[in-house]
Parts: C-alpha cells; sequence; structure tokens
C-alpha cells in the first residue's frame, strides 16, 4: 500500500519540476529574470495594498430613499398613480 502512494509522490514530484523548468525556459524566451518578477510581484503587492486601504468610491447606496418626484406645474394635473387601477379617486 505504502509502494502504491510512494509512487504517484513521485510522479507529482516529476510533474511539478517539469511545470518549474517548463515556466523558466518561458521566462528566459520572454527576456524576463528572477528579478524582473520580484519587482513586478512588489508592485502588484503595493498597489493592492493602497487600494484595500483607500475608501471604496461613493455610490448609490440602496438603502437611501429614492428622490420624490418633480411637483408638477401650475396649472397641470399629475398623473394618476398606477395603484389605483385607472379610477379617479
Amino acid at each position: 500500500s505504502n509502494d502504491y502512494v510512494a509512487v504517484w509522490a513521485w510522479i507529482g514530484l516529476v510533474l511539478a519540476a517539469g511545470i518549474a523548468v517548463g515556466a523558466w525556459l518561458s521566462m528566459q524566451s520572454a527576456g524576463e529574470s528572477l528579478s524582473d518578477l520580484k519587482s513586478s510581484v512588489t508592485a502588484a503587492a503595493s498597489s493592492a495594498a493602497a487600494a484595500a486601504k483607500s475608501p471604496a468610491s461613493p455610490g448609490p447606496s440602496s438603502s437611501s430613499t429614492p428622490a420624490a418626484p418633480p411637483a408638477p406645474a401650475e396649472g397641470e394635473t399629475p398623473p394618476e398613480s398606477s395603484h389605483s387601477g385607472g379610477r379617479p379617486a
């Protein structure tokens, strides 16, 4: 039973090493180095920390009451509300 588990552990280790080598070769062909990667990760982390510390932009909140409709001009009759069924009150 342990031999069966050990085989899959070794297979996983070999596959992980293959992925790491492939990533390294891809970085080399793109002209990047580990120091470039470190600087880009540091920049991304600092911008994410700054975004987390800044307050969220004030937007319309769902808890605020809606604005009242404008009052009808003088001489106009207000439109009938839809809940009256179209019958005069």
